[in-house]
């Protein structure tokens, strides 16, 4: 995958926000994530959320986690679609332990008790989950 990645605070604000008021993310502690935006090249997903515990990279950052966003497939996102696609990825850091926690979108739909799983979709109508607060 060529492209670039770029630290992104925006995306490290948004997390916060998430993590303050949804109880099912609760758990992560966001000093521990590296939050990263990936600009160009030919990726399918929207976001990745990746664990350090298996990589080279852990002897270089205190992060054992690190969420990125892909901008090429997330540029049309409406403030509340991005929130949700966070509140996504953070889901897959454990409670305990450095294995993602696996869920597919039917799960995640389920437990946000949205209608479907197209919610990613250019001009979905979403939840949003912050209140308005974005």
């Amino acid at each position: 995958m060529k492209g670039f990645f770029t630290e992104d605070a925006e995306i490290r604000e948004i997390a916060r926000l998430v993590i303050e008021v949804r109880p099912e993310v609760a758990h992560v502690e966001i000093e521990r994530v590296l939050f990263l935006r990936h600009v160009g090249g030919k990726c399918k997903d929207h976001a990745r959320c990746y664990s350090f515990a298996d990589h080279p990279i852990r002897y270089f950052t205190d992060n054992r986690f690190c969420l990125v966003i892909y901008e090429d497939n997330t540029f049309y996102f409406t403030a509340a679609q991005m929130a949700l696609l966070i509140l996504h990825e953070l889901m897959h850091i454990p409670e305990r332990g450095d294995k993602l926690v696996d869920h597919d979108r039917k799960d995640f739909a389920r437990v946000l008790g949205i209608g479907g799983i197209f919610w990613a979709s250019p001009g979905e109508d979403v939840p949003d989950i912050l209140g308005g607060i974005l």
